[in-house]
């Protein structure tokens, strides 16, 4: 088994097309990042049959991901970030059912989220964020319940990110069994958040912000006892913040600015000791703040 990385050189494409003819067929691992590819991905890379990681992130790569790295059986590990390929992702890319790791950030890819992405069974890491993908996040991908929400379908999930995209529809639900952080912010979804989403008792990152959700903050979010990060700025929240968020004992950040919260500040957030961050600005919260908080907090905005 060979394995080749090369990082950071200045070489030509045609280094990369001589790849196949170094033994292919035995290379297991290939890292090119930021060598200044540029051009299309040779479709011969779908030859190297017996590779387990790839990685051609950071480079220049242009045009569509060549349909034959589905031929990548053994892949765990794919890399194409911070390229400029374009069109959509293939479906074929559902047949790499070994693949724990997909990195697809920072393209710009189109369409939907392809819905053979439910294949990878395996995946525990996930990155699609700032794409241009659009439309709901395919039913496909997980069960439905009760014919609204979609439950996705990684039971090894440990990252998920779909910022930055021009996704619409609910907030999806996450299979309980994860630990993961997951990123969804600035899209276009629309809804509630739905209560299932307490029944992730190992959720350590939620990020919604920049959405059009709406509806009240869920009181069981105070179960989440291992969650760190709470992003809810710029949605259409209504109601009180629930004072069981203090049950978070881990919690570092807690950002509601920009909803349309009101009421008062729920005194028992006093014991939340690792907080950080506390931003409830641009709601309706009438409310002073007790000066004896300020003492473990490093930024606090109300205004």
């Amino acid at each position: 088994m060979v394995n080749i990385l090369i990082q950071r050189w200045r070489i030509g494409r045609r280094a990369l097309i001589a790849v196949h003819g170094m033994g292919s067929r035995v290379i297991g691992y290939l890292g090119v990042a930021g060598c200044n590819f540029s051009g299309p991905v040779p479709a011969s890379l779908g030859n190297l049959t017996q590779l387990t990681e790839l990685y051609l992130s950071h480079n220049h790569f242009i045009g569509e991901i060549p349909s034959s790295l589905s031929n990548l059986k053994e892949l765990s590990y794919l890399d194409l970030s911070y390229n400029n390929f374009s069109g959509s992702i293939p479906a074929s890319l559902g047949n790499l059912t070994q693949l724990t790791a997909l990195d697809f950030s920072y393209k710009h890819f189109i369409g939907e989220i392809p819905s053979s992405l439910s294949n990878l069974k395996e995946l525990s890491y996930l990155d699609l964020s700032y794409n241009n993908f659009s439309g709901s996040i395919p039913a496909s991908l997980g069960n439905l319940t009760k014919l609204t929400r979609k439950q996705l379908p990684w039971e090894n999930l440990e990252y998920l990110d779909l910022r930055a995209n021009q996704l619409q529809g609910q907030l999806p639900i996450l299979p309980s069994s994860v630990n993961a952080s997951f990123w969804i912010s600035n899209n276009r979804l629309t809804g509630e958040i739905p209560s299932t989403i307490c029944n992730v008792s190992n959720l350590q990152i939620l990020d919604i912000s920049y959405n059009n959700l709406s509806g009240m903050i869920p009181r069981c979010l105070g179960n989440l006892s291992f969650v760190s990060e709470i992003n809810m700025r710029m949605n259409s929240f209504q109601g009180t913040i629930p004072e069981t968020l203090a049950k978070c004992t881990e919690l570092k950040g807690i950002v509601f600015n920009g909803n349309q919260l009101e009421g008062l500040l729920p005194p028992s957030l006093v014991n939340c000791t690792k907080l950080e961050v506390l931003d409830l600005g641009n709601n309706n919260i009438n409310d002073s703040f007790p000066i004896g908080w300020k003492l473990f907090w490093s930024y606090i905005f109300l205004s």
